[in-house]
């Protein structure tokens, strides 16, 4: 799956659990077996080391089936490896036993829409009182009602959000489904007022950028904006590549061929940078 969704996934689980838990707390004595193969995995976790923190989460669910922080763990860990049927199946351990847990509910339902069971996500959002009803629920709900091509509905959800934190997943949905419904001034207001927030974030930067080339044909302003970001907090291949696409655009292949060169050996064997480089040479 699209690194977008796994990025998404990770931002929007709700639960840290005791990812966060006080060192000092974990010193405590007196932890049973199971507590403290939990506590070794989430030390594993905190250094990166996420298979081997799955496994002491594994052999402590073992010996504590029950510990409903220990179920979430397990499964915020098989999300983000991308193995949504184990998450459901602990997130499920975890509701049969807090059935109130809002978190769990949310998890869940984002997950039954990743696999497209859009009938089983809104069951899941439905037992959310109205007073619970986040940014975060109305985001899943306009990706539902979006994918399941209720546009005007999902357009209804997308516009009540605030977006307090940036969410590069809801600004690609909300930009293409604002072009499905010709809302292209509405969506130019949101972006121009979220780049005076957002302008020193790379993802957004890149989003905004895109959209001003490819639907505004406002190459020479994208251009303004990525050559600012770079020279206050340096460039990268993406942006270099970005870059020379924007001058490519308006016909300005010296300069084209300037930020082209800027790019790494990393990138020169993909198919975009083959393109590229195809392209600046039948203008040569």
């Amino acid at each position: 799956m699209k690194q977008i969704v796994l990025s998404f996934l990770i931002l929007f689980f709700m639960l840290q659990g005791c990812s966060s838990t006080n060192s000092n707390k974990r010193r405590q004595k007196g932890l049973n077996s199971g507590e403290y193969t939990f506590i070794r995995g989430i030390n594993l976790y905190q250094k990166g080391k996420k298979q081997e923190a799955l496994e002491e989460y594994l052999n402590a669910y073992k010996k504590t089936p029950k510990n409903i922080t220990l179920l979430k763990e397990i499964a915020l860990l098989y999300g983000e490896f991308e193995n949504y049927d184990k998450a459901i199946e602990f997130f499920s351990k975890a509701f049969n036993l807090s059935n109130k847990d809002i978190d769990i509910q949310k998890n869940l339902s984002y997950l039954y829409y990743l696999k497209k069971d859009y009938t089983i996500a809104k069951n899941y959002l439905d037992k959310i009182s109205g007073e619970d009803q986040d940014e975060f629920i109305l985001k899943i709900r306009g990706y539902i009602e979006k994918a399941e091509g209720n546009l005007e509905k999902a357009y209804e959800y997308f516009y009540k959000i605030d977006d307090v934190q940036y969410d590069e997943r809801f600004y690609d949905e909300y930009i293409e489904l604002c072009v499905e419904l010709n809302k292209k001034n509405e969506l130019f207001q949101k972006l121009n007022y979220k780049y005076e927030i957002y302008n020193n974030n790379k993802s957004y930067l890149v989003q905004y950028v895109k959209a001003e080339s490819s639907i505004y044909n406002r190459n020479n302003e994208a251009i303004k904006k990525l050559l600012r970001y770079i020279s206050e907090y340096d460039g990268d291949d993406e942006l270099y590549l970005l870059l020379t696409h924007l001058y490519i655009n308006i016909n300005d292949y010296n300069r084209a061929s300037s930020s082209f060169k800027l790019i790494s050996e990393a990138l020169r064997y993909t198919d975009d940078y083959k393109k590229t480089k195809e392209a600046l040479r039948n203008h040569t």
